[in-house]
């Protein structure tokens, strides 16, 4: 990797780490709702969700922006609104100012995510490289998210107000990517022009692969984020410990998604066609292994699983979306992806609660049950078309040798 890449991957990672910021004020929710004695509790913990759902508008609009600006411009105003007006409430104490920050806090992820995706597919070319590179962006994100987290726990010993500081790591992304990243052209709106030097008449739109793509991650999205959702009433439910033991489960799933980033590049060159299969099969495992927990010890290996399953089923994910339509609009299938993503996982409590109540009621460890079980599913349905890809290449491969 020559120096110039290094510079680009630098600015990747400085992305990268605030891609998860959202859920960065969580350990002050609790000094937050003292502080807001008059607001209800379920509204306090809006103040977690809202900045999902304003990345799903928002990610939306970062092909506009990349249209308008360039990726660079885009991805540095977006810093800029998640640093600013993620820090004003440590300045003023008004509970509509706050929400309005964390909607801002946002638009500011959902600019810069699906854009800094683009810059990984406009500069590495090869898929071996590719790959590689984003497994350590999803590396960078989770060491991201633990730093942050671990800033606003030491930040909130202090005061409440104290936490929001934390939103000062998107001067980190505003500089790494100011120094590190090229400059690239503004890219255009109107028809593009072919091999042969004729425009388009249509733009392009995003093909039926890459839409089949999108309702694979959100099924998949969903029902592995009941890991998260429903963890601390899994370990109280089944009599496995307390806080301590939900806290390290979820350490452990993102020791799990840090360490397959690590090593994806490898993982994905050796498993080939079936990563995602694998990938989605580590995580119903995981699930499957929390259900049936009776032990800290299984606790922490299921989060680890579901981390590590989850590591190698998104980039597969995003390069289907991206390679299923035009190269010219990646930037928009990826703000799709994105905008999907955040969807799913602002839906998935009351989806994962809707479909189980179905089969096991109100059972905690029910849920786990069939959520594992739909993943399940999922996963042998990747494996199956794997397997008819494998055979197809192989016939494809003995028809041409015996011409």
């Amino acid at each position: 990797m020559h120096n110039d890449e290094r510079k680009i991957v630098l600015a990747i990672f400085a992305v990268a780490i605030n891609s998860m910021a959202a859920m960065n004020i969580t350990p002050a929710l609790a000094q937050i709702s003292q502080a807001y004695q008059n607001t209800a509790k379920e509204t306090i913990q809006l103040l977690i969700t809202v900045p999902s759902f304003a990345v799903v508008f928002a990610s939306l609009c970062a092909s506009y922006a990349a249209n308008r600006l360039t990726a660079k411009k885009a991805i540095l105003f977006g810093s800029l609104v998640f640093t600013f007006a993620g820090t004003v409430p440590t300045f003023v104490e008004n509970f509509t100012v706050l929400m309005m920050s964390r909607v801002l806090v946002g638009l500011g992820i959902g600019i810069m995510m699906p854009l800094v995706t683009t810059i990984v597919f406009d500069f590495f070319t090869d898929p071996t490289k590719r790959n590689t590179i984003m497994g350590w962006q999803g590396s960078a994100a989770g060491a991201g998210n633990v730093a942050s987290s671990l800033l606003a726990g030491w930040l909130g010993t202090y005061s409440y107000k104290a936490v929001f500081l934390v939103h000062l790591l998107g001067l980190a992304t505003f500089f790494g990517v100011l120094f590190n990243l090229p400059d690239t052209p503004r890219r255009s709106r109107g028809g593009s022009h072919s091999e042969s030097g004729l425009a388009e008449k249509h733009r392009p739109r995003p093909s039926l692969k890459s839409a089949a793509w999108l309702v694979v991650s959100f099924v998949y999205t969903t029902f592995v984020h009941c890991f998260a959702t429903n963890l601390s009433m899994r370990v109280e439910e089944g009599g496995i410990g307390n806080s301590m033991v939900a806290g390290m489960a979820v350490s452990m799933f993102a020791v799990g998604s840090m360490t397959c980033g690590l090593f994806y590049g490898r993982l994905a060159k050796a498993t080939k066609s079936y990563t995602f299969s694998l990938g989605v099969f580590l995580s119903a495992f995981g699930l499957y292994a929390l259900a049936a927990a009776g032990a800290p010890a299984t606790v922490y290996l299921a989060g680890f699983c579901v981390g590590f399953g989850l590591g190698m089923v998104m980039p597969v994910v995003v390069t289907k979306v991206v390679t299923g339509s035009a190269a010219r609009i990646k930037t928009l299938v990826i703000s799709l992806h994105t905008a999907t993503n955040n969807l799913a996982l602002s839906a998935a409590p009351l989806l994962v609660s809707g479909v189980s109540s179905v089969f096991v009621g109100n059972s905690i460890a029910g849920r786990y049950y069939v959520c594992s079980f739909i993943l399940l599913a999922v996963a042998a349905s990747g494996f199956v078309s794997a397997v008819r890809g494998t055979v197809r290449a192989v016939i494809y491969h003995k028809g041409r040798s015996r011409l």
